[in-house]
């Protein structure tokens, strides 16, 4: 034999009649597939046939067999999200010609992909914006044989909101200012007091009265820079200039 796999002899005997027919029968061991017959017999015939006028010597050849696996179907899951949610997707429909199991790899669209493993995995957007997700499956046994990529199922994630509100006269600024932030994205908050305002404190999701202050953006906030009038004061004047005596009846100036 050339490759894996044995021949089955009918009649299976040592010896045999002059002009005997003998049937041989190919079994192909696992992962491997009948090809052909060699030297004494030849073509591809299953079972073959051969006539013993003489001896004789036959080889069966079998070759492995290719193995493909398919591709799987588009994951399903959330079509949208928020930056710094959890969001599962699954896909099924991927099988192996060979029957072995496999194993499935998502890539994120963000630049990352899931290790291999389980049809059904989870992912955390860090950032807003538009992605597809898509899948691929692979032998378990033969690693190096992976599937093409399904088609993607897209997601839209939402970014996290800063809602910043004015007590009093005065503004804020953001840095970065943006609609939208990041995961866990930091923003500088400024606050600009109006002409006789003074900046006071902050409210909200932001406390203290750092300025600037400083608010880490792990879901939507709001914050409220307190403005605060400045109290009006009146200096002291200097004593008066002036005559220091007089006479009584005489005007003095000071």
């Amino acid at each position: 034999m050339t490759g894996t796999g044995d021949v089955t002899k009918t009649p299976d005997k040592t010896g045999y009649n002059h002009n005997e027919s003998v049937t041989l029968t190919p079994n192909p061991g696992t992962d491997y597939q009948f090809d052909h017959w060699e030297v004494d017999l030849t073509g591809s015939d299953n079972p073959g046939s051969i006539t013993m006028d003489s001896d004789k010597s036959v080889t069966a050849v079998f070759t492995a067999i290719t193995e493909t696996v398919s591709t799987p179907a588009a994951p399903s899951g959330p079509s949208a999200g928020d930056v710094g949610q959890s969001l599962t997707y699954s896909t099924s429909g991927s099988s192996s010609n060979l029957g072995h199991t496999l194993e499935y790899q998502f890539d994120w669209d963000d630049g990352s992909v899931s290790g291999w493993g389980a049809s059904s995995r989870s992912h955390t957007y860090t950032g807003p914006g538009n992605y597809s997700v898509t899948a691929q499956a692979r032998c378990q046994t033969h690693t190096g044989v992976v599937s093409a990529s399904s088609s993607g199922t897209p997601v839209d994630i939402s970014g996290h909101t800063l809602t910043v509100s004015v007590t009093g006269t005065g503004s804020v600024t953001k840095s970065p200012d943006k609609t939208e932030y990041d995961h866990n994205e930091s923003v500088t908050l400024t606050p600009n007091a109006g002409s006789g305002f003074q900046f006071s404190e902050w409210t909200g999701d932001l406390t203290g009265s750092a300025n600037p202050g400083s608010i880490t953006m792990d879901g939507d906030k709001s914050v409220t820079a307190v403005f605060t009038e400045l109290p009006e004061t009146v200096s002291t004047p200097a004593a008066p200039t002036g005559p220091s005596a007089g006479d009584v009846g005489q005007r003095l100036t000071y």
